[in-house]
C-alpha cells in the first residue's frame, strides 16, 4: 500500500519530499508596478509603451469601480456589509472556523505552526487556513471602513515566517493549495487598491500580498502541469493562464500565457461531458470546474480576448446542471466527494456556490431565470466575479421544464414545477465514456426527492476522505466506507459488496467496477420513464432500477434484481433529511415529514420497511454529513423484498393515497404493469417492452407503445395518457382508441361532457371511451 505522504503527493498535486522554503525578499521591480489595473487612457499614443505590461489588463472590475461598488453595496445591501463584518469580526475575535472547528483568531499569534489535524489525521483540517480564503474577507472589510490592516497584515507576516522556516509542509503542500491561495491573494489585493485609490503607495498590506504572489508563482512556474489528471490538473491549467494573463511580470517564459490556454481548453474538453456533467462524478469538483470556465470566459471577455464557441456552450450546460440539481432555492445536492470550498471565495459562506452559479447563468447566458434566494451568501460571489452587476430581476420568471436529462452523466430530473417538488434519477457513469473514479460514490441508481423546495431524500454526504484504522480511534465505525459505499445511499445495497469496488485507500481508482446503461428513456409533456442497468463482473450486475413519472400525481420506482442475487442479501435505502418525522400509516405506507411538508410512500406487495436507523452504530446507518467534518443522525428507512420484482410510489405534498396498494407484474417480452387502487380509484401503469409487438396484456388491457397511463373510478375511464403509443383497448371498460401511426403523447381528459387532448388534435384516431358516448 502506498504510504500517506505518496497518496498526499497523489491527489494533492506534485509534492517534494522536503519542505518548500520560498524566498520573500522584496522585489522593487515588483512594487513599482503595484499600481496595476489602474483605469488609464490606452488609446493614447504612446501609452502602452508607458505603462508596466499588468496595467495593459483587466481584472474583473477596475479598482476605482470596485471602491464605488462597495459604496454601493453599504447603501443598498446594507445586509452584505453587515453580515461580512460579523464574519470577520468572529474570524479576528473569536476563532477562524475550518470545517465546523474554531481555530485561533487571526492577528500575529494565529498558530499558523501547529495547526492540528481532523479526525483520522485528516490533513485538509490543517492545510485549510493556509489556502487564504480569509484573506478577500478581510480586505473587503477594509474597503468597507473597518481598521483590520495591522490584523491582515500581522496574520501574513507570521504565514510567511512559517513558510520561509522550512518546517511545514503545509504552506506549500500542494498546487492546489498554493493555487487557491493564490486566487484569494490576487482578490484581496484588488479590494485593497481600491480602498487605496490615486494614492502613489501601496499600503504595508499590498506590499505583503505581492510578495507571497510573487513567491507563489515563482512555486508553481516548475511544477504547473504534473498534478494528478482530474481536477488538479485543470486547474493547473486554469492557474498557468490566470497567472499568464493577469500577472505576466511574473512570468519568465516566452508564450507562458498561449501555453497554458492551450491546456486549459484541452483539459476542460477531457474532463467535462458534452452535457455539461463532469467525469469525476462529484459535483463539488464539477463545481470547481464552473468557477474556472465563467472566470475564463468573463476575464477573456474584458480582455478582448476570443473564446472558442465550444467553451461557451459547454459552460452553459454545466451551469445549467448545477441550476438544475439545486432549483430556485440554490440548495446543494452532494453527489460525490465534496470538502465545499470554493475557488472564489468572495462571500461569507465559504462552502457552495449554487446561488452564484445561478447568478453567473442568469448574467451570462438568460435573465429569464429566476434569480436565487437574495438572503443566500453565495449572490455575493457571482456579484463580485460579474464587476458588481447581477442580472436584472425578470418580470415572468421562467418555467422549469418537467423532465431534464443529462445522459452522459447519468442523471435524470422530473420535476412538478407548479409544486415546486421534483426528483432526481441518479443513474451512474454511461459505458464507453472517460472517468475519473477517484471522488465517485456508490450512489448507482440512487434517487434524491424534494417536496415544496426542500429536500426530503438527501444524499448523505462525504464527512471524511480518511480511511486508515490506525488513524481513528478503536471504536470508531468505517466512517468513509460507509458514506462512500452503497449502504449510505438511495439504492440497492448487495451485502459485503461496493458496486465501484472495495475502497480500500482515501480515493478510489480512476477506473471503477460498473458502468450504468439507460436501457429505456420516454418522455413527454404527460410524463416519463427512465430505466438504467448496471453493467459490471459483480453482484450488481444486471440490477435495473426504473423511475416513471406522472406529472400532477406521482412517480413510481421500481427495482429488478438480477438472477445471481439472493433477495435475502438486498435491501434498498431512503436516506432522510435530519429532523424528518417517519410514520407508518398502514402495513407498506409511509408518510414523511420535513419543514412542514409531507412525502406519501406506499410499498409493492412483497416489499416491507425492515429498520429505520438514526444515528446507528449497530448496524451502521442514518447519518449525513452536510458539511465535510459535520456529521449528524438522520432517519434512513431500509426495505427489503421477498421477490426479485419490487417497487415503491412517492406523492409530495398533496396525500390522498393513504389507503392505497400496489401491485407489480413482469409481463410478455419485457413488459411491465403496475396497479394502484385506492378504494374505487384504479390507476394501471403499462409500460411496453423495446419490441413493439406483441404489445402488453394485463388485467383485460392491451397496449401497443412505450408508456400508458389510465385512470378509473369505479371501473370506468376518466383519464388516460400514452408516451409512444398507437393502441389501447379493453373490452370490460369498453374503452377503444387506436392512432394511425404511434404518436409520440397523448393526452385524453373529460371535459364538458367530452374527451378533449390538452396537447394536439384528435384527429386520425378511432376512440370508443365510454362515459363520453363517444365512439368513432
Amino acid at each position: 500500500m502506498k504510504s500517506l505522504s505518496a497518496r498526499l503527493r497523489g491527489w494533492f498535486g506534485r509534492g517534494s519530499a522536503a519542505s518548500y522554503c520560498p524566498d520573500f525578499s522584496s522585489s522593487t521591480s515588483i512594487e513599482r508596478r503595484i499600481g496595476w489595473g489602474r483605469e488609464i487612457d490606452l488609446s493614447a499614443p504612446g501609452s502602452q509603451e508607458d505603462f508596466p505590461p499588468w496595467t495593459r489588463v483587466l481584472f474583473f472590475a477596475y479598482p476605482t469601480s470596485l471602491r464605488t461598488t462597495a459604496e454601493h453595496v453599504a447603501a443598498n445591501w446594507p445586509q452584505w456589509r453587515l453580515r461580512l463584518l460579523e464574519r470577520v469580526h468572529s474570524d479576528c475575535r473569536v476563532g477562524l472556523v475550518t470545517y465546523g472547528r474554531r481555530e485561533e483568531c487571526l492577528g500575529e499569534s494565529f498558530p499558523w505552526d501547529s495547526l492540528a489535524q481532523g479526525p483520522g489525521e485528516d490533513v485538509l483540517y490543517a492545510v485549510r487556513p493556509h489556502r487564504f480564503a480569509f484573506a478577500p474577507r478581510l480586505a473587503l472589510a477594509i474597503l468597507y471602513g473597518a481598521p483590520l490592516e495591522h490584523t491582515l497584515v500581522a496574520t501574513l507576516e507570521g504565514w510567511m515566517q512559517v513558510a520561509s522556516a522550512g518546517d511545514s509542509k503545509l504552506p506549500y503542500l500542494s498546487n492546489l493549495v498554493v493555487i487557491q491561495r493564490f486566487i484569494a491573494l490576487s482578490w484581496a489585493w484588488a479590494f485593497l487598491t481600491a480602498k487605496r485609490g490615486d494614492e502613489a503607495h501601496g499600503s504595508a498590506a499590498e506590499h505583503t500580498m505581492l510578495r507571497i504572489l510573487e513567491a507563489d508563482a515563482r512555486f508553481l512556474a516548475t511544477r504547473l502541469g504534473k498534478s494528478y489528471p482530474n481536477n488538479h490538473l485543470l486547474l493547473d491549467a486554469f492557474a498557468g493562464w490566470y497567472i499568464g494573463l493577469l500577472f505576466p511580470e511574473f512570468v519568465q517564459e516566452a508564450g507562458w500565457l498561449e501555453r497554458y490556454e492551450a491546456l486549459w481548453l484541452c483539459e476542460l474538453a477531457r474532463q467535462t461531458y458534452e452535457d455539461g456533467t463532469g467525469f469525476e462524478h462529484s459535483t463539488h469538483y464539477q463545481e470547481y470546474a464552473c468557477e474556472m470556465t465563467a472566470a475564463y470566459v468573463i476575464l477573456s471577455r474584458r480582455n478582448g480576448r476570443p473564446v472558442p464557441g465550444w467553451v461557451v456552450n459547454r459552460l452553459e450546460r454545466m451551469l445549467a446542471f448545477q441550476i438544475d440539481l439545486s432549483e430556485s432555492k440554490a440548495v446543494p445536492l452532494a453527489i460525490g466527494n465534496g470538502t465545499e470550498d470554493p475557488l472564489f471565495p468572495l462571500d461569507i459562506g465559504e462552502g457552495w456556490g449554487c446561488a452564484a452559479l445561478r447568478e453567473l447563468y442568469r448574467a451570462l447566458f438568460d435573465p429569464s431565470l429566476s434569480p436565487s434566494p437574495q438572503e443566500d451568501p453565495a449572490v455575493e460571489r457571482a456579484f463580485w466575479l460579474l464587476g458588481g452587476k447581477l442580472a436584472p430581476l425578470p418580470t415572468d420568471p421562467k418555467r422549469a421544464q418537467c423532465f431534464k436529462p443529462y445522459p452522459t452523466g447519468g442523471f435524470f430530473i422530473f420535476s412538478e414545477p407548479d409544486a415546486g417538488a421534483r426528483l432526481i434519477f441518479r443513474t451512474g457513469p454511461a459505458p464507453d465514456k472517460p472517468l475519473m473514479g477517484g471522488h465517485m460514490h456508490a450512489d448507482l441508481l440512487g434517487i434524491y426527492v424534494n417536496v415544496a423546495g426542500n429536500p426530503m431524500v438527501m444524499d448523505a454526504g462525504t464527512y471524511t476522505y480518511r480511511t486508515r484504522p490506525n488513524c481513528w480511534p478503536s471504536e470508531s465505525p468505517p466512517w468513509r466506507a460507509y458514506f462512500a459505499g452503497p449502504e449510505a445511499h438511495n439504492g440497492c445495497a448487495i451485502r459485503g459488496v461496493d458496486p465501484l469496488g472495495l475502497l480500500e485507500r482515501d480515493f478510489r481508482d480512476q477506473e471503477v467496477a460498473a458502468r450504468v446503461a439507460t436501457t429505456r428513456r420516454v418522455a413527454g409533456v404527460v410524463g416519463a420513464w427512465v430505466e438504467g442497468r448496471i453493467e459490471s463482473q459483480n453482484a450488481y450486475g444486471g440490477y435495473c432500477r426504473g423511475v416513471i413519472h406522472v406529472p400532477g400525481e406521482y412517480w413510481l420506482i421500481y427495482d429488478h434484481l438480477p438472477e445471481e442475487v439472493s433477495v435475502e442479501a438486498a435491501s434498498f435505502g431512503l436516506q432522510l433529511v435530519p429532523g424528518a418525522r417517519v410514520e407508518m400509516e398502514a402495513a407498506r405506507r409511509l408518510r414523511v415529514t420535513a419543514d412542514g411538508e409531507a412525502l406519501g410512500i406506499t410499498f409493492s406487495e412483497g416489499l416491507q420497511v425492515s429498520r429505520i436507523l438514526d444515528g446507528s452504530l449497530a448496524p451502521l446507518g442514518g447519518w449525513v454529513s452536510r458539511c465535510y467534518g459535520e456529521l449528524e443522525a438522520a432517519p434512513q428507512v431500509r426495505t427489503e423484498g421477498d421477490r426479485r420484482l419490487t417497487a415503491f410510489l412517492l406523492e409530495g405534498g398533496k396525500g390522498g393515497m393513504e389507503n392505497c396498494s400496489l401491485q407489480v407484474v413482469q409481463c410478455q417480452k419485457g413488459g411491465l404493469a403496475f396497479r394502484i387502487i385506492c378504494g374505487e380509484q384504479v390507476d394501471y401503469l403499462l409500460l411496453g417492452p423495446k419490441e413493439a409487438l406483441p404489445g402488453v396484456d394485463i388485467w383485460g388491457i392491451h397496449f401497443e407503445g412505450a408508456w400508458l397511463w389510465l385512470r378509473t373510478i369505479a371501473g370506468v375511464p376518466v383519464m388516460l395518457r400514452w408516451l409512444e403509443g398507437q393502441v389501447v383497448k379493453c373490452e370490460a371498460m369498453g374503452l377503444f382508441l387506436e392512432a394511425a401511426e404511434k404518436t409520440q403523447a397523448l393526452e385524453l381528459r373529460h371535459s364538458n361532457g367530452g374527451l378533449e387532448n390538452p396537447f394536439g388534435s384528435l384527429d386520425g384516431f378511432s376512440i370508443s371511451w365510454p362515459s363520453s358516448g363517444l365512439s368513432g
